[in-house]
């Protein structure tokens, strides 16, 4: 069985791009919630919950280096 995607470039650039690097988002997600799971389960110095939110940011700015480079 063969499974193929097919876009007409340069159109769908966009779309191709996404297709072919869908593995880089699978892993930056993969690794803020291990990041997540691991404050959780061996605590954490956030003391407000925007702490908690710049910190997944953070991570998320990170991982758009890996995603978009």
């Amino acid at each position: 069985m063969k499974g193929i995607l097919e876009f007409n470039l340069p159109e769908e650039q966009e779309e191709h791009e996404l297709a072919v690097n869908a593995y880089k988002l699978v892993s930056a997600i993969s690794d803020l919630d291990n990041h997540c799971r691991s404050a959780l389960k061996h605590g954490h110095n956030y003391k407000t919950p925007e702490e908690v939110l710049e910190a997944v940011r953070e991570q998320l700015s990170e991982a758009s280096w890996i995603i978009n480079g």
